[in-house]
């Protein structure tokens, strides 16, 4: 093997290299950008952020910040309706407690007591 042969193969290993540690950080800022978004949020940021072009772990982040408050988070909160919740009860039967009348109830309340 020639001296140019094995110096391509170790830029080639190199190159390679560089891209999977690329790829590393690449998640790792995306993972630590978007730890406080649900995880539909996260997906539409992943898919965002895959068009933007990774030079440095700082630029990334701040190119991912600005993304992740004008895209997701802008939509979030234009998207949502304030929602009200309506809630009915029906009436309870009344307990045979209080279906007896004076002495009869104040047994049940007792035995109920004392079985508890």
């Amino acid at each position: 093997m020639t001296w140019k042969k094995k110096l391509n193969e170790q830029i080639e290993a190199n190159v390679s290299l560089n891209a999977t540690m690329g790829g590393f950080q690449r998640e790792s800022v995306l993972t630590d950008v978007s730890w406080d978004l649900s995880e539909t949020a996260k997906e539409k940021l992943a898919g965002l952020a895959e068009s933007v072009e990774f030079e440095s772990e700082a630029t990334f982040r701040q190119k991912l910040g600005i993304l992740k408050e004008s895209f997701v988070e802008g939509s979030v909160s234009s998207d949502s309706q304030p929602q009200t919740l309506e809630e009915s009860a029906e009436a309870l039967q009344p307990t045979a407690e209080e279906k007896a009348g004076g002495s009869m109830a104040a047994y049940m309340a007792a035995l109920s007591r004392t079985v508890n």
